[in-house]
């Protein structure tokens, strides 16, 4: 029976402390049939970058496990995507690493292959520590990369903020529901 803290610590709100991924068992297996139906964001010889037929969800395999002959297989990287309400992008939640995938980088690849073919995507309301970090990425990227800008949309206003370069994390997030309003969209700057 899992503790109460590891409860909180696995739903996909921002809370500071450890960076937390996800047992394998935390995974649902991917038929292959299903899988070659997806959409190739970007392949790099070691992972595979997909968004499935409904951009409902977007995925990293590892090749090895596609190549391994096995029916089913589970993803190293899983990502739901909803209607955000902001140009048409696709907003990001419940971010879900497998813990062998934790250091390879896979999640900025996905993101930054979606935004590429999609054109942006909206973060979600809420955060883990590594959510907050992914962002905070992608915010710093935009400042020395013009291909990709990033800036602030407040909910309930409908208004657009930018992002100062020299903005601070209270600026963004918050440990209450005041800053819940504000998401971050990362887009091409086309």
């Amino acid at each position: 029976m899992r503790s109460f803290k590891q409860f909180l610590l696995e739903m996909p709100k921002y809370y500071p402390g450890d960076i937390v991924y996800q047992k394998d068992n935390k995974f649902t297996p991917i038929s292959i049939r299903n899988i070659q139906d997806y959409k190739l964001l970007y392949e790099d010889g070691e992972f595979v970058y997909l968004v499935d037929s409904n951009n409902t969800t977007g995925f990293v395999f590892d090749v090895n496990d596609l190549r391994s002959g096995s029916q089913d297989i589970l993803p190293a990287m899983r990502v739901s995507l909803r209607d955000s309400g902001i140009k048409n992008y696709k907003q990001a939640f419940f971010l879900r690493i497998r813990e062998a995938y934790s250091k390879k980088n896979i999640t900025s690849t996905w993101y930054n292959s979606y935004v590429k073919m999609f054109g942006g995507i909206v973060s979600d309301n809420e955060h883990l520590e590594g959510g907050k970090a992914l962002w905070k990425s992608f915010i710093k990227q935009s400042f020395t990369d013009k291909s990709r800008k990033v800036y602030l949309v407040d909910k309930d206003t409908d208004s657009t903020l930018t992002i100062p370069i020299d903005w601070n994390d209270e600026m963004i997030w918050s440990k209450d529901e005041s800053k819940k309003n504000l998401v971050i969209v990362y887009e091409t700057n086309a």
